[in-house]
C-alpha cells in the first residue's frame, strides 16, 4: 500500500456524467492511483484503479488498470474492463 492524498473534485455545473469525483494521488510520486466518479445523487457509477506500473527509463508509467462501471440504483457492478500496456 502507498500513502495517498484523497482529493474531492466537485462538478460546478450540470455537464458531464459525474457530480463529484474522488482521486487518490500517491504522495511520493504524484501519480493518480485511483478515481471514483459519482452521479449527482452521490451514487458510485465508475471506478478506475491502477493495478501495476512499469519502470521506463528513470520514471514509471501505467502497466495495468481496472475500470469498473456500476448501476447507481442497485449498486451492482455492470462491467469490468482491464487495460494492459506492454513495453
Amino acid at each position: 500500500h502507498r500513502t495517498c492524498w484523497k482529493l474531492r473534485l466537485n462538478n460546478p455545473d450540470a455537464s458531464g456524467a459525474y457530480g463529484v469525483a474522488f482521486i487518490w494521488v500517491d504522495s511520493g510520486s504524484g501519480s493518480i492511483m485511483r478515481m471514483e466518479g459519482y452521479d449527482r445523487q452521490g451514487k458510485l457509477i465508475k471506478r478506475y484503479e491502477i493495478i501495476s506500473g512499469m519502470k521506463v527509463g528513470e520514471g514509471w508509467m501505467l502497466k495495468q488498470m481496472r475500470i469498473e462501471s456500476f448501476d447507481a440504483d442497485s449498486k451492482k457492478r455492470t462491467g469490468r474492463t482491464y487495460l494492459e500496456l506492454e513495453k
